[in-house]
């Protein structure tokens, strides 16, 4: 492809809210898809990482708290193995999109509220007409 590298963090942000019980989180066990924007000939400019903020916390992190469930859960390629992250407020995941599975447990009480957003890198194609 040629020379590249970051970018910026995408302009276009999601906040998302999901509450407990009449709910279930939408996103069952997934990959995070990149998006390219090849519009320009001479680069492309993709989305490589996914970040995520948690803007509210949960009962497992904060005595108190109102929100039950609504964890992030990596999963290993075989799926036998995961890691939960609970929603803490101003907590923030970085991950790479593709081969990451993860998903979005229920809320079981309360309301999950988070923010996702996407780092984007530039590649420029080489100039092979020089050689």
């Amino acid at each position: 492809m040629g020379r590249g590298g970051f970018l910026s963090v995408s302009a276009f942000f999601c906040v998302w809210w999901w509450w407990g019980e009449e709910v279930s989180l939408p996103s069952g066990a997934h990959c995070d898809a990149p998006y390219s924007d090849v519009s320009d000939p001479a680069r492309t400019i993709r989305t490589m990482f996914t970040i995520h903020l948690y803007l509210n916390d949960s009962k497992a992190e904060v005595e108190g708290a109102d929100l039950v469930g609504g964890a992030t859960t990596f999963f290993s390629n075989d799926e036998k193995r995961r890691i939960d992250v609970n929603p803490k407020a101003g907590r923030v995941l970085i991950f790479q999109h593709r081969r990451l599975l993860h998903s979005g447990d229920d809320v079981l009480a309360g309301i999950k509220y988070t923010m996702r957003t996407d780092i984007m890198y530039e590649f420029k194609y080489a100039d092979f007409s020089d050689e």
